[in-house]
């Protein structure tokens, strides 16, 4: 243990070792851990970031850091994680200090709608790269205080048209490849302080002005990969990237004839 900070990387565990009770980071990445439970952090109450990254974790139980009130990160990224119980981020007391919560690539198919309740500063959630067939509808309205969303490349192929309802302060949103051939005019209606809108390698056809409406310019817009009829539908995104409203980090494939760069409807 060096300082405060518990390293035990790439040291070939296959479970949970013994931590010191005055740990505030530990680190367990990079080794053949199966499963993780509230047990096995008993008494660490000054933990405050978590890292089990690339181990063989399959779930996430509830209760399990239920003892960490302190703690702010916790990342679970590059694990076989299938089932995450409704109350794995919940704690007695609640984990007010919670900011970051990393699932990406796992293989998660389902998550409950009240997964992320009492979580009254989570702001990134992190959840690329899994098997989420769908999302239920409430999953993200109960943190308002979100600033990052991840859910690039899961077979979502679709979107509730309130899915991100209440998300206001979210300024990056990710939902590259996941299957989208069309979006509710309503999708981000909420969005009022987004910066970032990663939509590229789905299907969508097109895009209107009514979908990004309450979005603040200027913002950036990723629509890389989509098949759109680019003339007349996207005029209007023409127009606003020339003026600089909208900054298009890659542009979309224009159905033949037209060509992006020299659109001219």
């Amino acid at each position: 243990m060096s300082g405060r900070t518990f390293s035990c990387n790439s040291g070939g565990l296959t479970s949970v070792p013994t931590i010191p009770s005055t740990a505030e980071v530990v680190e367990l990445d990079n080794n053949q851990i199966d499963s993780i439970d509230q047990s096995d952090f008993t008494g660490l109450t000054s933990i405050k970031r978590l890292s089990v990254d690339n181990n063989l974790l399959t779930r996430v139980e509830a209760s399990t850091f239920a003892e960490m009130p302190k703690i702010r990160k916790i990342t679970l990224q590059n694990n076989q994680i299938n089932y995450v119980d409704k109350d794995a981020f919940q704690g007695n007391p609640s984990l007010t200090r919670l900011s970051m919560i990393n699932l990406g690539i796992n293989q998660i198919t389902d998550l409950d709608e009240n997964t992320f309740q009492n979580l009254p500063r989570l702001r990134y959630l992190l959840l690329q790269h899994n098997l989420l067939g769908q999302l239920h509808i409430q999953l993200f309205q109960p943190v308002p205080s979100m600033e990052t969303l991840y859910l690039h490349n899961n077979p979502l192929n679709s979107l509730n048209a309130l899915q991100f309802a209440n998300l206001v302060n979210l300024k990056i949103l990710n939902i590259k490849r996941i299957g989208l051939t069309l979006l509710d005019v309503l999708q981000f209606e909420d969005q009022t302080n987004l910066q970032e809108l990663h939509l590229a390698g789905n299907n969508l056809q097109t895009l209107s002005p009514a979908h990004l409406a309450n979005i603040p310019r200027p913002f950036q817009l990723d629509l890389g990969g989509n098949r759109m009829q680019c003339c007349p539908d996207l005029e209007w995104l023409k127009a606003e990237e020339t003026a600089g409203t909208i900054q298009l980090v890659s542009e979309p494939f224009c159905q033949v004839p037209h060509d992006w760069s020299t659109l001219s409807c």
